[in-house]
């Protein structure tokens, strides 16, 4: 008995590093990719279930469970999702990534991104704000959806942002469809621009300086010339 009981605890072990190691088993196209579970549906389709962490390249993903196909460059992750690159952040109930171009659609999303802005050089007539070229400005963004449209570009559906960084927000900047260019300007589509939390303005197209060398803190005021 004392033997038979010393075999099945042989197995058991045995069992138990076995899928500690397909827990931990490489997944073609990433990194890196760790989770409490791991199975192999097919040749190139696995899953992940519990503490899901995928890294490729300078991105990380996190999610409760995660699904991917390597021949098609795709990830399926779902539950407290959160995508990692730099220091730029997305959290969202559900995503759908692509590992290659990194670009990718995230549901119910809030995220962060920060921008340096640059000394702005006086322009004929307008002000110039004191340079901020050392202060890094954070822009806060959500929606219904958030698509990743490249490393610095977002579509956001049904969503807003600010750049605000007080605890309470001081004004925040709503729109149905809202392309956020970190190198440029962002675009919005039928944008109401509310302070803290009371609608002030509406209009039907909206550019706002969301590149570096125009962006200062705060809501940036109109500026004219000759």
């Amino acid at each position: 008995m004392h033997e038979l009981f010393i075999w099945a605890l042989g197995l058991c072990l045995l069992a138990l590093l076995a899928g500690s190691a397909e827990a931990q088993q490489a997944i073609p196209g990433f990194d890196s990719a760790e989770a409490a579970r791991q199975q192999r549906i097919g040749e190139r389709h696995f899953k992940l279930i519990g503490g899901v962490h995928l890294k490729v390249g300078d991105t990380e993903i996190f999610a409760d469970e995660g699904e991917a196909w390597t021949d098609e460059d795709r990830l399926v992750a779902t539950g407290n999702v959160v995508l990692a690159q730099g220091v730029n952040r997305i959290a969202a109930e559900r995503a759908e990534f692509n590992t290659k171009t990194r670009r990718g659609i995230f549901y119910h999303a809030t995220g962060i991104a920060s921008i340096k802005p640059q000394p702005q050089a006086p322009r004929p007539g307008a002000f110039a704000p004191p340079p901020v070229s050392s202060v890094e400005t954070d822009v806060y963004f959500y929606g219904d959806t958030v698509e990743k449209l490249g490393p610095k570009k977002y579509k956001i559906t049904n969503g807003g942002f600010t750049t605000c960084v007080q605890p309470t927000l001081r004004w925040m900047l709503t729109s149905k469809t809202v392309v956020l260019n970190l190198d440029h300007y962002t675009l919005l589509r039928d944008a109401i621009f509310s302070v803290k939390g009371v609608p002030m303005l509406y209009t039907l197209l909206l550019y706002y300086p969301t590149n570096k060398e125009d962006l200062s803190n705060g809501f940036p005021l109109p500026t004219y010339g000759s």
